[in-house]
């Protein structure tokens, strides 16, 4: 038989009764395959018409005609990638968009600004481009914003600071972030604030160092952007003693010494400027043991790591060449006499250097341990592009050995985990202490290093 459509009033519908017949050609008894009640129900709740017009205007800009339909955005049933929620006068506002991933091109539309209910804003895996509008400023109810994996430029409108604290999820990579709510602090006022330093310094070290743990916890998420593993590098070059010599100038340039030996300024062939650390006699490291780290290190390369380029095992002398960073270290950027940095630079900096010590600890294979993180081992280059330097330091786990704990006495004196001083042992977490102690000298100033033993 042919389906069989009532229309009804159930509300007060008399009683129907259906009888289902075989037809003289049916040669199987006949089958109730379904029944389907429904019924109109009026609607009283409508989208508010601002977040109407603006969805419209988004869908318009975008060309999101296949997934979006014509209609209420949010009843009766809501659009793909839109969620709604009714506020207490049970007007229906927009409050996600979650268009990840659709292939949005063009840039950031003006009209979501114009979305003022929305608390999450999902445009991340798309091929924006410019950068990103004042009108976002009007998001005052946003609680995650994802922009990453576009290609945007510039940086967050300034008229966005003042909500950047609330945000719960921020993902811009490679645009920094403006807060006009945070002055930088000035040499002549360091000493003013050291009363306030106990109450407050603690407070600010947690924030900052729970705000770097929650960014290393995306390590995969984070590396994929910042690692660059194709990067062009003669990675197991190894010069001769005169190589050294003409790249340094015959070592006429001394731009600075450590523990492991003087540093030369040199040039290579093609104009390139790098650095020269020659070990030092005192050195207690063999010819073997150093060609089997040199050449491990040679291979371990990321954005944030000061880049090796090579190494010199001739005629006794042992040194590893890598890029010259133009702007010094750390340490010379907190003293009174530098230029301060902005907050800004200082939140970049650390960030950048977290990014360098998590690849350390947990992308190279064999992990390495830093066991020298200070902030005179955190390089910057022109762009003020933190890089962390003096890794060569640690050493290879080898087959044997605890990815936790390593027993060579290293470091340096305030930035040393109080726990090595009973057990001589150094591990990943040891570095996280000393990065700890980086994070308090920059948010104070003090580049002393004299936290740990206070």
């Amino acid at each position: 038989m042919d389906t069989l459509m009532i229309n009804f009033n159930y509300t007060n519908a008399p009683t129907y009764n259906i009888s289902l017949e075989a037809t003289s050609s049916s040669t199987l008894p006949p089958l109730l395959n379904a029944i389907e009640l429904y019924t109109v129900l009026p609607i009283t709740a409508t989208t508010y018409a601002q977040d109407v017009n603006a969805i419209y205007s988004i869908k318009k800009y975008y060309k999101i005609d296949q997934q979006w339909s014509t209609g209420d955005p949010c009843i009766p049933s809501l659009w793909i990638y839109v969620l709604c929620t009714a506020d207490s006068n049970n007007i229906m506002r927009i409050t996600s968009l979650l268009l990840s991933s659709n292939g949005l091109t063009g840039s950031v539309s003006d009209h979501f600004g114009n979305l003022t209910a929305l608390t999450s804003l999902y445009l991340h895996h798309n091929n924006l481009s410019g950068s990103i509008p004042n009108s976002l400023s009007q998001l005052t109810n946003l609680v995650t914003l994802d922009l990453s994996h576009n290609n945007l430029s510039g940086s967050l409108p300034k008229s966005l600071g003042q909500y950047l604290t609330r945000l719960e999820s921020l993902y811009v990579f490679k645009l920094w972030c403006y807060n006009p709510t945070n002055p930088t602090p000035s040499p002549s006022r360091k000493k003013k604030s050291i009363i306030a330093i106990p109450v407050v310094v603690p407070l600010l070290v947690i924030a900052v160092a729970t705000a770097t743990a929650w960014w290393l916890k995306r390590k995969k998420y984070i590396l994929s952007i910042t690692s660059h593993p194709n990067e062009s590098y003669d990675s197991n070059r190894q010069f001769s003693y005169n190589e050294i010599k003409r790249i340094t100038n015959n070592f006429e340039n001394n731009i600075g010494t450590g523990g492991y030996g003087a540093v030369y300024f040199g040039l290579l062939e093609d104009g390139a400027q790098v650095a020269v650390k020659v070990r030092s006699h005192s050195s207690q490291q063999g010819i073997k043991e150093f060609s089997a780290e040199a050449r491990n290190l040679t291979r371990v390369h990321h954005r944030n790591l000061v880049s090796l380029m090579g190494y010199c095992i001739d005629k006794n002398c042992m040194a590893i060449v890598y890029e010259y960073m133009q702007e010094g270290n750390l340490q010379d950027k907190l003293k009174d006499n530098a230029t301060p940095l902005s907050w800004i630079q200082r939140l970049r900096i650390v960030y950048e250097s977290a990014l360098g010590l998590e690849y350390l600890h947990q992308a190279c294979n064999p992990p390495l341990i830093h066991r020298d993180v200070k902030t005179s081992n955190i390089l910057l280059n022109a762009n003020l592009e933190a890089k962390v330097a003096d890794f060569g330091l640690s050493r290879a786990f080898n087959s044997e050995a605890s990815f936790h704990v390593l027993t060579t006495v290293v470091g340096t004196i305030g930035y040393l985990d109080p726990e090595y001083f009973t057990t001589n042992q150094l591990s990943a977490k040891s570095d996280v202490f000393s990065f700890g102690i980086v994070l308090l000298e920059v948010i104070t100033g003090d580049g002393s290093g004299s936290y740990s033993t206070r």
